[in-house]
């Protein structure tokens, strides 16, 4: 049998680890989905964020090579973004109930049409003429 002190340090030092995080646990969801171009082909390298409405944290994740993503996120209102370079920003607004579990979020992406035009004209040479007639 166990002295009573030593008894009151395990019980204490095993549950400062186990309370804290009952205490502090919430419900998790998951935000999932994949992205697609315009053509409907799986785009990966996206970078997908989730930011919490109520706390502005956001939650950073990136496309797999099938375009698929999943990001663990508490339950509540996300604007969810999808970035890439050389494709046009694409977010909305997501609610993600306790209950639900996974809201799958899907985005079609465009690429950006960049296009510059730069326009070079020569300024008109003028040269100085003069010119005598004599009858």
């Amino acid at each position: 049998m166990m002295p009573m002190r030593t008894s009151i340090v395990v019980l204490s030092f095993l549950l400062s680890g186990f309370l804290p995080a009952a205490l502090t646990a919430q419900p998790q969801g998951r935000s999932t989905g994949v992205v697609r171009d315009t053509t409907g082909s799986p785009v990966p390298g996206v970078t997908i964020t989730a930011t919490s409405a109520a706390t502005n944290i956001p939650q950073t994740t990136v496309s797999g090579s099938d375009g698929s993503f999943s990001l663990a996120v508490a339950p509540g209102a996300y604007t969810v973004t999808a970035t890439l370079s050389g494709f046009r920003r694409v977010s909305q607004s997501v609610d993600l109930a306790a209950a639900q579990g996974a809201r799958e979020v899907n985005f079609p992406i465009e690429p950006a049409l960049n296009q510059e035009v730069t326009v070079t004209a020569n300024q008109p040479r003028t040269f100085g003429l003069s010119a005598r007639i004599d009858f």
